[in-house]
């Protein structure tokens, strides 16, 4: 006969688990003489990498100490010395509320905590980091109200008039640093400084989507169908489900792909995002994946490409109205070959 599983309590700790907690942690800090006020970079454990060598100063730079293997007995040592019928996953996700980002949740941001979101916003630091190095979890709330109320700056959807402001900073920035590839470009503090109404982040983020949309930066604001621009085909999805197998043995998942590197040098007008995004289409399309290794769900798309690929052949004869209405990113292209529309 099979032995029970064992139930867990669930809801809200009680007093008296709070307390148990509270215990715990109060031993643990002993234990390893960590001071109290550094305690929530326990419930924290993560490396924060450096995208910017050059940035001594950069919060990437900055590692939490409590990394380390010396600290890796912390949950395991809290759910012994608490004695809750709780999971690990409820002890840590109460933890990392009651000491983690919500110890300052409710208060007034200060001038120098203002200042600080506003440096790493413009150091280009995810929203995440920076709620960690704030220990603040309404720090994206503040950065919008600061953005909308004291500089005037745009949220959401950009307008044809801010495309191409854009764009322009863009095509006169390449051509003072003589940058020849779209993709080299990287002065974004310089751009977001000449559209004023987008910050540092934003002009990063809508730079990929918007050469994907237009091909180059010299046809964005022209209608649709008055300018020729590459359009990613089935061979484009044969090419990249190829590269990828071709590297991938020792792989994982798509998380170890080098995606700059995977472009090379004759494969660069598509962005990024791109390859990611059609990576996971034809994913999407592989039967049984969960039974496949990465590897072996690549080789399946290479052998059958017409089966994972809705884009059509580089050779099918396709109007120019036909390519700026059936390439968007959330549409399912159709299938021109023989004639017959894919559904």
């Amino acid at each position: 006969m099979r032995e029970e599983y064992k139930t867990f309590n669930k809801g809200p700790f009680t007093t008296w688990e709070r307390q148990q907690i509270e215990h715990a942690v109060q031993h643990y800090i002993r234990l390893k003489s960590v001071p109290r006020d550094e305690f929530y970079m326990l419930c924290n454990r993560k490396i924060v990498h450096d995208k910017n060598p050059n940035n001594a100063d950069s919060p990437f730079a900055k590692k939490n100490p409590y990394n380390e293997p010396y600290y890796n007995d912390f949950w395991k040592t809290i759910a012994e010395t608490a004695k809750l019928n709780r999971c690990l996953n409820h002890i840590h996700a109460f933890m990392v509320r009651k000491y983690s980002m919500s110890r300052n949740d409710g208060k007034r941001w200060t001038k120098e905590e203002d200042e600080e979101l506003r440096r790493y916003r413009d150091l280009g630091m995810k929203w995440s980091e920076i709620i960690r190095t704030l220990g603040r979890t309404g720090a994206k709330s503040r950065w919008i109200t600061m953005m909308r109320w004291e500089n005037d700056m745009n949220m959401g959807i950009w307008s044809p008039e801010e495309n191409k402001i854009f764009a322009k900073a863009c095509r006169d920035l390449m051509a003072e640093y003589e940058i020849t590839d779209v993709w080299d470009f990287n002065h974004w503090q310089e751009v977001a400084a000449v559209v004023k109404t987008r910050d540092v982040v934003q002009c990063k983020e809508h730079f990929p989507g918007l050469i994907d949309k237009y091909g180059n930066l010299e046809n964005v604001g022209e209608p649709a169908g008055s300018y020729n621009r590459d359009v990613w085909t089935r061979q484009d999805d044969l090419d990249l489900v190829t590269k990828l197998y071709t590297v991938s043995a020792d792989f994982n998942d798509e998380s170890d792909v080098n995606w700059d590197v995977l472009r090379g040098t004759g494969w660069r007008r598509w962005s990024l995002d791109k390859l990611k995004y059609r990576w996971m289409k034809m994913r999407s399309r592989v039967p049984n994946l969960d039974m496949l290794t990465f590897h072996e769900a690549l080789q399946y798309c290479v052998e059958h490409i017409n089966k994972v690929s809705r884009k059509p052949w580089p050779n099918d004869v396709v109007s120019q109205e036909f390519i700026f209405d059936s390439d968007e990113e959330d549409e399912e292209v159709v299938d021109c070959v023989g004639g017959e529309v894919a559904g």
